[in-house]
């Protein structure tokens, strides 16, 4: 299963990504086709995991590339609405100290 990624900005400079599926890396080209017209003079950006079904290290690194090229740091960046599962994984991986991550 791929993820359907989707993106707005809510308000200027501030990108909501929403995230429908599994991220990994069959999502990466969608993911970042998403992102890329609105990565530029960021202030604010929001990945909303919802609806995702599950995430792995690829779709891992996707978030880490997305914070690196829209120069984030953790409290302008957040990833919201995880399920259990997605919580756990982001947590061993300790994206906690490197995002803001909320549960459902």
């Amino acid at each position: 299963m791929t993820a359907e990624v989707t993106a707005e900005c809510p308000f200027e400079h501030e990108l909501v990504i929403r995230v429908v599926g599994r991220l990994g890396l069959n999502a990466h080209h969608d993911f970042r086709q998403a992102y890329m017209p609105h990565v530029r003079g960021l202030t604010k950006c929001e990945v909303n995991l919802k609806d995702c079904t599950g995430i792995d290290s690829s779709g891992m690194a996707i978030l880490l590339i997305l914070r690196d090229q829209a120069k984030l740091d953790l409290e302008q960046f957040s990833i919201t609405h995880c399920n259990p599962d997605v919580y756990k994984v982001l947590g061993y991986a300790n994206f906690d100290q490197i995002f803001t991550v909320k549960a459902l």
